[in-house]
């Protein structure tokens, strides 16, 4: 008998537009990504741009942000060897992408390894994407409401779901 494998890729897109969604929809998220990731974890990209007083100064200087997303890429795979809670098909579209974003880093800063590169800013996006799309459903960015509750001390029934057995 032959073996048929279902498709993995009407799936996979659907799970990456769910997750783009919840990413879109947390300020929480957005805080976190931008500010701590962006802004804090990129530092040593634009630091250097800003502090540096010569006219031939380089934004996106190949080695900084080599640097950078090589960090984040080494996060990701660490984080996805710990991980238990793991989507598998998910998990290989990453891999498989963050080895062409590494390939694409290396390859730049190889040939490049001064200026801005634009394979290394390429991979940099790349992982970044990466990141977004690995992180954005985890519980920390979730909103926790607060249940009401009603005098016995339990949350207040909803009428609309209670049906009459008669």
């Amino acid at each position: 008998m032959v073996k048929v494998r279902k498709n993995s890729w009407p799936r996979i897109v659907k799970d990456l537009y769910s997750r783009l969604g919840n990413a879109l929809k947390s300020i929480t998220f957005i805080a976190f990504f931008l500010i701590g990731v962006i802004v804090i974890g990129g530092i040593g990209v634009w630091l250097p741009y800003g502090l540096d007083g010569t006219s031939d100064k380089v934004f996106f200087e190949a080695q900084n942000v080599l640097t950078f997303y090589l960090a984040i890429l080494g996060t990701l795979s660490i984080e996805g060897v710990i991980s238990k809670s793991k989507n598998t098909d998910l998990a290989a579209l990453g891999l498989i992408i963050g080895v062409i974003s590494l390939i694409l880093g290396i390859y730049g800063y190889y040939n490049y390894p001064t200026g801005s590169v634009w394979q290394i800013n390429l991979g940099a996006f790349i992982t970044l994407t990466i990141f977004l799309f690995s992180t954005v459903n985890d519980e920390k960015f979730d909103v926790q409401e607060e249940i009401i509750s009603d005098a016995t001390g339990y949350e207040e029934a909803d009428k609309d779901l209670i049906k009459d057995k008669k």
